[in-house]
């Protein structure tokens, strides 16, 4: 569906919709995607804190080459980073490549807390940088989204680099 009024949006919430979960694209140009995003998703014996610790690497990377990045927290396990993607021509193979590039990058650079590679069992004590959400047919919870995952759902909601830096700072003061 496209939601794109409040009519729509009103449907959506009367089936019960709690999880919306949008395309990386907008209509009418459903082969270009508009933004990047990578799924930070903590491994067994890692959490959401783990996750911000990456999510701030991932950002200090993406800086370096002169893109911005907007980090959530899923709602679920871990975080998302969006990264605006509006350079014309850019098609979901490209974005995919790009994303992939760069998780392997990250992996590479911190091989004992990163994991680029889908395999679970690879995941334990790591974050896994899920860059394969860059395709046409995958979608990401939208930002707002109720998580029916738990009797208490969590949101799916934007935070800023500076709670990103204060949940990762706060933790260290704890050990």
């Amino acid at each position: 569906i496209l939601i794109n009024d409040l009519r729509t949006l009103v449907w959506c919430a009367n089936l019960a919709n709690l999880e919306l979960h949008p395309f990386l694209h907008r209509v009418p140009h459903i082969d270009r995607p508009d933004q990047i995003t990578f799924d930070l998703d903590p491994g067994e014996g890692t959490d959401l804190i783990d996750c911000a610790d990456i999510a701030l690497l991932l950002r200090e990377v993406l800086a370096g080459r002169k893109l911005q990045s907007f980090p959530k927290v899923s709602g679920s396990k871990g975080m998302q980073i969006a990264v605006p993607q509006n350079t014309p021509g850019v098609t979901y193979e490209d974005s995919g490549a790009f994303a992939k590039a760069l998780a392997m990058h990250i992996t590479k650079a911190h091989p004992s807390r990163v994991v680029w590679e889908m395999a679970k069992e690879k995941r334990v004590g790591k974050i896994f940088v899920d860059w394969s959400q860059n395709s046409d047919f995958k979608t990401t919870v939208g930002v707002y989204s109720l998580r029916a995952k738990r009797a208490f759902p969590f949101v799916s909601m934007p935070v800023t680099w500076d709670e990103v830096e204060t949940m990762t700072t706060e933790r260290r003061v704890e050990d």
